[in-house]
């Protein structure tokens, strides 16, 4: 015999089930959406460079002209995005420095942390911009992209 609590239990397991295939149909289907976001990512300036404390210092802007509205449809949550400083040091081989910020142009934008590596070696080498981002989806993977990457040498 049926009773209201059996009733209720089939009911929210049905109810359930289409749930669980409709937030899966989702995150797959977000993967077939193209993309095609643009970056344009360059050095502005290198204002300063020097040793502080027994560290190298350094202080630079980039420019960052970045089109990432086609990133942006059913399944997109939030979008995080950051530009990256990395270089590599005879101490260190993986040293990073970020900067966080649809439409991005920013001209001369300074650096929210200056580049600043623990010891003397800094100085000399090539630093590498790369621009990157994680879209949060509202159901699926998180993943980490990157596009737009600008090469240069820190001169002493």
């Amino acid at each position: 015999m049926n009773t209201v609590s059996n009733r209720l239990n089939a009911i929210f397991g049905y109810g359930s089930a289409v749930l669980f295939i409709v937030l899966v149909t989702n995150g797959i289907s977000s993967f077939f959406i193209p993309v095609n976001p643009r970056v344009d990512l360059k050095l502005g300036s290198i204002q300063q460079t020097g040793t502080f404390a027994h560290n190298d210092v350094a202080a630079i802007t980039f420019d960052l002209d970045a089109d990432l509205s086609s990133l942006f449809h059913w399944n997109t949550k939030m979008l995080f995005v950051w530009v990256t400083a990395s270089y590599s040091t005879p101490d260190r081989p993986i040293n990073q420095v970020t900067k966080e910020e649809s439409i991005i142009n920013l001209q001369h934008q300074t650096r929210e942390y200056d580049l600043i590596d623990k010891g003397k070696g800094m100085l000399g080498q090539q630093v590498n911009l790369t621009f990157s981002w994680n879209r949060i989806p509202v159901t699926g993977l998180l993943l980490t992209e990157s596009l737009g990457h600008h090469t240069f040498m820190l001169n002493k």
